[in-house]
């Protein structure tokens, strides 16, 4: 991964405020961009939305020294409940995902065609959604977003000298991601698993945004967070596919879904134990 090619990135020797309003001011040109006009379908707008919402709490959190803790906290639950309207629809399609992945550790051939039946059955349900509806959704969200970034911006621009060190911050949300690596390992709870999954996000954002600070060296960590976050990823898209599977599909016969949460449950082991392994090939690179 080339650090040229990484997104929102702080410049070679830029400052840090004035490089974080430039990093704003173009995420909140592409938020606008993404309600205005989705690019190719629906559901990939309302997926790049949302992972800017994450970047941008991201960028909340690093920026908390000098925002403050009400700020912080207030940005952050505004941002959080706007990626909520649109977590239904995400939801559909992280179930559809996780179902096609779920058959690559399948062996048994009656698992596998309750999975098939199972795909079909959400396929059909995915394709229901009302667009226009999800479309209007997509724009409130991206007002929301953009008024955020505009009271961040607002914040730098009265707080020119007053910003964190990078370096300090990273340090501290490494930490953070490490504690919550070490309840995994007590308890292999996946509420556990995806406060990981988050600290492992903020960790990638900020990694991406100091990519390019001379000194930082950390372009290698980068690549490996990237995976772990993906294995991650799967991971909690299987559990929101067993929430689905157990508590809102009635029309799917009650074996198919008992064999399909078999399978899900077989694939999430397989990706913790890939996850851990990612991890520490982290920690080598720290």
């Amino acid at each position: 991964m080339a650090t040229q090619s990484i997104p929102y990135s702080l410049r070679r020797n830029e400052a840090v405020r004035p490089g974080l309003v430039r990093i704003l001011n173009s995420m909140g040109r592409d938020v606008r961009e993404l309600s205005e006009k989705p690019e190719g379908d629906l559901e990939k707008s309302i997926h790049d939305i949302r992972t800017l919402i994450k970047r941008l709490r991201a960028y909340l959190w690093f920026l908390r020294p000098t925002t403050g803790k009400i700020f912080y906290k207030q940005g952050n639950a505004c941002l959080r409940k706007a990626a909520r309207r649109l977590s239904k629809t995400r939801d559909l399609h992280a179930v559809a995902s996780a179902l096609t992945k779920a058959a690559v550790p399948a062996t048994n051939e009656v698992h596998l065609q309750a999975l098939v039946e199972v795909s079909q059955a959400f396929a059909q349900t995915v394709a229901a959604q009302k667009k226009d509806k999800n479309l209007r959704k997509l724009e409130k969200v991206a007002d929301t977003v953009i008024q955020v970034m505009l009271k961040i911006v607002i914040v730098l621009e009265r707080n020119a000298e007053d910003v964190p060190s990078p370096r300090h911050r990273l340090k501290k949300i490494f930490k953070l991601t490490r504690k919550a690596v070490k309840k995994t390992l007590r308890k292999k709870d996946p509420l556990f698993v995806h406060e990981w999954r988050k600290k492992t996000k903020r960790l990638f954002y900020i990694l991406q945004l100091t990519a390019q600070v001379p000194g930082m060296g950390m372009s290698d960590c980068l690549r490996q967070v990237d995976k772990l976050q993906e294995k991650l990823g799967d991971f909690q898209d299987n559990t929101v596919a067993k929430d689905h599977l157990c508590f809102q599909s009635p029309h799917i016969e009650e074996a198919l879904v008992r064999r399909t949460i078999h399978l899900l449950r077989k694939n999430q082991k397989i990706l913790l134990k890939e996850a851990h392994h990612c991890w520490d090939a982290v920690v080598e690179k720290i």
